[in-house]
């Protein structure tokens, strides 16, 4: 099957440049985690994590795929605050000032980034979440105020079909944890 092409965008310059998926040398890189979703598969995904779809097997999970499953937990350097804990293949993004909460995943392959998130549900695989949104993108490197612009354009969707307004100043959103290594 051909795979539509993602585009780089070279540090400092305007120019970018088609790359295919995938790594040039090593092609294994991104194992299962080098998945290249349509919009479709996307928005599948998102209805079964938000339990608006349901299947007998994998509903019953949710409760413990939206949960913290450990006691780590990431901040940033600039202050003490807690971004997230990690919960199984997911980023439970805590509530503050300009943000509500969330749960989230992100993703990034040579030529493309995506962001995916959604409120949580007070009863996951019971009660349905009540919004979630994503945003992909064929390019890579392209940062708003030092946060890839898929998080930015989610949650502010998120924070806009909640009849926020999203702030000017996005610290206020989590950082993925490729920006957090990316911006220091």
């Amino acid at each position: 099957a051909d795979l539509p092409l993602g585009f780089h965008y070279e540090p400092g310059s305007r120019g970018r440049r088609p790359i295919a998926p995938g790594h040039p040398l090593f092609p294994a890189y991104f194992g299962g985690g080098g998945i290249i979703a349509t919009p479709d598969d996307m928005f599948k995904w998102l209805l079964f994590n938000m339990g608006i779809t349901r299947d007998a097997e994998l509903t019953p999970l949710l409760p413990v795929l939206h949960r913290p499953s450990t006691k780590v937990t990431a901040s940033h350097p600039a202050n003490s605050d807690e971004w997230y804990e990690l919960g199984l293949g997911w980023f439970i993004n805590r509530e503050r000032p300009g943000f509500s909460a969330s749960v989230s995943k992100d993703g990034e392959m040579d030529g493309f980034a995506s962001y995916i998130g959604f409120l949580p549900s007070p009863d996951p695989g019971n009660l349905p979440s009540p919004a979630g949104a994503f945003v992909l993108v064929n390019a890579d490197g392209i940062r708003k105020e030092g946060r890839d612009i898929a998080l930015v354009m989610t949650n502010d969707l998120l924070l806009h079909v909640q009849g926020g307004t999203p702030p000017t100043d996005k610290s206020v959103y989590p950082h993925s944890p490729r920006s957090l290594v990316n911006s220091f």
